[in-house]
């Protein structure tokens, strides 16, 4: 039997922008020739007026999908700086339900904090082993401590850590993540698209 693979990531193209985490959907696409692949795309979600200027994908459409794969758009609610340390368990919270429905193997987070730490909670609660993503970021940028902590934690506990560069993974090991459990594994490129050519 095919392995069932759940990727759980905020970074994936919606509805109000289409190319966002274009390679995350490359991505899922590879495996779904080697798995049942399903993404869980979740989104914090504010109140009218209290949404950051930086959100463009407010009132994601659910019906919105990507070519040859089933997506999910799971939103949670959050309040910008409040929320912060509770984000992560509000995200286990709405996924739990979902990815019980699906029955996965392994759950693939990409994106570490809060979503990455959340889809850690659900892995817990189901039993289901989670491998966690660094895209840069979510690692370089830690904005309060409490939420380095539940970094610390989500590196700790991953059954594995991947980072898309070898300066990444050395962070990750910093903030918990043991060497033999933690991989570069960099990002690809398309060669049709991106290749050497006469330059007129």
């Amino acid at each position: 039997m095919r392995p069932r693979i759940a990727i759980v990531t905020p970074v994936y193209p919606n509805s109000n922008e289409p190319y966002r985490g274009i390679f995350n959907y490359r991505r899922a696409r590879a495996l779904a020739e080697y798995a049942d692949v399903e993404v869980f795309c979740v989104m914090s979600t504010y109140p009218s007026w209290l949404r950051p200027s930086t959100r463009a994908y407010h009132n994601v459409d659910a019906a919105f999908t990507t070519p040859g794969l089933t997506v999910h758009y799971i939103p949670y609610p959050a309040l910008p700086y409040l929320t912060r340390p509770f984000n992560g368990w509000n995200c286990a919270r709405r996924l739990i339900p979902e990815l019980r429905k699906f029955r996965p193997d392994l759950i693939l987070a990409y994106w570490v904090f809060p979503e990455g730490y959340g889809a850690e909670l659900a892995g817990e609660k189901l039993g289901v082993p989670v491998i966690v993503k660094a895209l840069g970021s979510d690692l370089r940028i830690i904005p309060d401590a409490i939420s380095g902590r539940l970094i610390r934690k989500t590196m700790r506990n991953a059954a594995y850590v991947l980072t898309v560069s070898d300066d990444l993974r050395e962070i990750a090991i910093k903030m918990g993540a043991t060497a033999q459990r933690t991989r570069t594994i960099r990002n690809g490129c398309d060669a049709t698209v991106f290749h050497r050519a006469d330059r007129a």
